[in-house]
């Protein structure tokens, strides 16, 4: 015999397990894109001070991208 209610309980946990799993992987992704960013911003700041050039920093900036 097949409990209706059992059943739904399941198919939700599923679901819900699913959902963390996203969100886990946003905020992931949020974390990376933010310490991108302020690795260009360090960057872009040495590159105005003279302690890079232009063809290092265009580099630098294009492996940080891509990584």
């Amino acid at each position: 015999m097949r409990i209706p209610l059992w059943s739904e309980l399941k198919e939700l946990k599923k679901k819900n397990q699913g959902t963390e799993t996203e969100i886990q992987w946003l905020i992931d992704w949020k974390h990376k894109t933010e310490k991108k960013i302020e690795l260009i911003e360090r960057i872009l700041n040495q590159g105005l001070e003279g302690k890079l050039t232009k063809k290092r920093m265009i580099a630098t900036i294009k492996h940080i991208l891509t990584t």
